[in-house]
């Protein structure tokens, strides 16, 4: 069987070495051809990391001894399964000159963390004085990432332009409830921006924060009973 060397990348990142295949010593330099079989979880590239190659297919000696190049499957890592393909020396381009048994390429694909995600629910009016304020379920479709990263806590991070319009600045829960006190006779609109926070760090290249989206916070007079003082009884 032929060897190939192995390669490493980081997720969602192409291989950028390895992955050569020298001929067994013993073919007496027969081998003309590989037939690429068995590939799992990603795409395979010639050296030029452009031009892919079919599974069942075959490529020339001296591609094979120029490198190729792996792409895994997007958002896919070792924690998800195995990465590579198998090759098997030819004399041929043809299954009839087959010879010996196939050799495995691996490829480890090191995880980075991916960006939550989330969904925000609608402006919000409220009266002045209304007083403490929860909106249960206001932001959904909270997401940690991809199915690898389902372990993770996703927080959120938020803030406003005007906080001075509440006695307790928003905010937002890890099941999504949104909640927030006005201050005291306070009257106009704060712009909050909202950002999804997840638990995987940034280590290579990661992202732990969602891109920040906003919505709106209004203030607005409610009418109030009118009042009166009795002036003195009359008889």
């Amino acid at each position: 069987a032929p060897a190939i060397s192995s390669a490493a990348t980081l997720e969602n990142a192409m291989t950028s070495s390895g992955l050569v295949i020298t001929p067994n010593s013993g073919d007496h330099g027969l081998t003309a051809y590989y037939k690429i079989t068995s590939l799992v979880n990603g795409i395979l590239y010639y050296a030029d990391g452009v031009t892919t190659i079919q599974n069942n297919s075959y490529i020339t000696a001296a591609q094979g001894l120029a490198g190729l190049r792996f792409m895994p499957t997007i958002n896919l890592n070792n924690n998800d399964g195995a990465f590579g393909f198998n090759a098997q020396a030819s004399f041929t381009a043809l299954d009839s000159g087959l010879q010996g048994i196939p050799a495995h390429g691996q490829v480890s694909v090191t995880p980075v963390n991916q960006m939550p995600s989330f969904t925000k629910g609608a402006d919000v009016t409220a009266y002045v004085n209304s007083g403490a304020t929860i909106i249960n379920g206001w932001a959904t479709m909270i997401s940690p990432g991809p199915p690898s990263e389902s372990g993770q806590v996703v927080s959120f991070a938020v803030s406003t332009n005007n906080n001075a319009l509440f006695a307790v600045v928003p905010a937002v829960a890890s099941n999504g409830s949104l909640s927030f006190t006005p201050a005291a006779n306070a009257l106009g609109t704060a712009t909050v921006t909202v950002q999804a926070v997840d638990s995987g760090g940034t280590t290579n290249g990661g992202h732990d924060h969602s891109p920040p989206q906003t919505f709106s916070i209004t203030f607005t007079w409610r009418n109030q009973p009118p009042t009166y003082v009795a002036g003195p009884t009359v008889n």
